[in-house]
């Protein structure tokens, strides 16, 4: 072949090449189906995302079969109503499957060990470009379940998963196929009332590990002040926290196991051990003062690790008859 014409078909093939990587490529990440689901209110599709990955506004809890405004309070027994907002962000139709779970509430929840399946449909749910309508699946609680965290998850042959390991906190972040909504809504109730709720924090990894526990307001409002706030880590957990140096900050220790909160912006408990597999139940109690009365509060408990990282946590909207 002479040299010119080699050079011609070489030079033909480089613009074809170039052609197909740079226009093919835009025209799938365009027209192909992505369904996204955000972590938080400012979640931007990008992964892995930002900030917190524990309190999903895609999933919501209500009461009646009709989407509600926010959260309601729920009671063990009853059945309630859990909507799943989907976001095909590609150009054409997409179908797959919504899978929800449930475990308690709390921080690093082990996947998939730890967490319940709820009833899903069983067929594939075709979704259309852009924001679909939210999916409805009725939700019956167990006759002893108040506090909830829930993990909903898009399954689809054109919308791959990630692989998923141990860490729910590492396969939400990683995923926008995957939301975690770790949200207890209690009230309006009388302030000197005492609210109990159980935190579980756990080790999904395979060496032991410092876990701390972070309380801190969402908002400009504290609660502490108006409200009172104790955590109770019991003998064990207390044992470990003593032996690993006995780390507080913005807590007070109030009992033998039990612990106050007083610093109204942040509170943490630091140096608690926990080996592979390890999932105890922390005990929260709050209570408001006259202070509280005709208000509501937002306190996130988190459950970081000794270096500050996020491993998940639990926002509690409190409110008080005024």
């Amino acid at each position: 072949m002479h040299s010119w014409r080699r050079l011609l078909l070489g030079a033909f093939a480089a613009v074809l090449t170039a052609g197909l990587v740079a226009g093919v490529p835009a025209a799938n990440a365009i027209g192909n189906p992505d369904v996204k689901m955000r972590d938080n209110s400012s979640d931007t599709g990008a992964e892995p995302s930002s900030g917190p990955v524990w309190s999903s506004p895609d999933i919501r809890v209500c009461d009646t079969p009709s989407y509600c405004a926010a959260d309601v309070e729920v009671t063990p027994g009853l059945t309630y109503y859990v909507f799943v907002t989907l976001n095909n962000t590609g150009e054409r139709e997409t179908s797959g499957r919504l899978h929800l779970y449930y475990t308690e509430a709390g921080g690093n929840a082990t996947w998939p060990t730890d967490w319940v399946a709820i009833n899903t449909p069983v067929a594939d749910t075709v979704l259309a470009p852009g924001v679909n309508p939210p999916i409805m699946i009725p939700w019956t609680l167990p006759g002893d379940w108040v506090h909830f965290c829930l993990l909903a998850r898009w399954v689809s042959k054109t919308d791959p998963m990630p692989v998923e390991g141990p860490s729910t906190v590492t396969n939400t972040s990683a995923s926008n196929n995957i939301v975690w909504h770790n949200v207890v809504t209690h009230g309006p109730f009388d302030p000197g009332d005492h609210f109990k709720a159980p935190f579980m924090i756990a080790n999904p990894g395979r060496k032991p590990d410092r876990a701390c526990l972070l309380v801190e307001p969402s908002g400009e409002r504290p609660f502490i002040g108006p409200g009172t706030m104790l955590v109770d880590i019991g003998p064990a957990l207390f044992e470990r926290w003593k032996a690993a140096g006995g780390q507080a900050k913005g807590f007070k220790q109030v009992g033998e196991t039990q612990f106050q909160a007083v610093d109204p912006r942040r509170s943490l408990l630091c140096g608690i051990t926990l080996n592979p597999k390890d999932r105890f139940a922390l005990i929260f109690d709050f209570a408001g003062t006259k202070d509280a009365a005709g208000n509501a509060f937002v306190v996130n408990a988190i459950q970081t690790n000794a270096q500050g990282e996020d491993q998940g946590g639990v926002e509690y909207r409190l409110s008080f008859k005024g």
